[in-house]
């Protein structure tokens, strides 16, 4: 008797994201009139649980979700950094260890310890468009305050 083979196919969704400061502000998507709030309140949701991939059934939880059940998960500190650091700029370009180095003078300013640089790697790469270029890391679309 042939043995039969079992076949399991695991649908799952993979979310890139060059996803900027500003774009993730929920409330700001909510303020304008028409367009689609839904899709950014879902991504909005995969942000904040670290997720890369899920399932076909728990992205739909995730975009039917509303946001107001969301947290920053600790994360409160990053985006504060971020909002005071970096603007936008689609001719910017911030080479990540330099935002690493501004991320601990600000820490040590505002009285907090610093996140691993793992950790803040890891939460930057997650959430901008990252490049590679000659062995050192780059952000693509942001710069500085204050830098033209």
């Amino acid at each position: 008797m042939a043995s039969k083979e079992v076949f399991q196919m695991n649908r799952k969704l993979v979310v890139k994201r060059p996803i900027t400061v500003e774009s993730f502000k929920i409330e700001k998507v909510r303020s304008k009139e028409g367009g689609v709030v839904e899709p950014f309140e879902g991504m909005y949701a995969l942000r904040q649980e670290d997720i890369v991939e899920v399932t076909a059934s728990r992205a739909k939880q995730l975009l039917t979700t509303s946001p107001e059940t969301f947290s920053l998960k600790g994360r409160e500190e990053i985006w504060e950094f971020l909002d005071e650091t970096l603007v936008e700029d689609e001719t910017g370009e911030i080479e990540l260890s330099e935002l690493w180095k501004a991320y601990q003078d600000w820490a040590q300013k505002q009285g907090k310890p610093p996140m691993s640089k793992e950790d803040f790697q890891r939460e930057i790469e997650g959430l901008f468009e990252v490049v590679q270029s000659e062995g050192k890391t780059y952000l693509r679309g942001l710069r500085f305050k204050g830098e033209k």
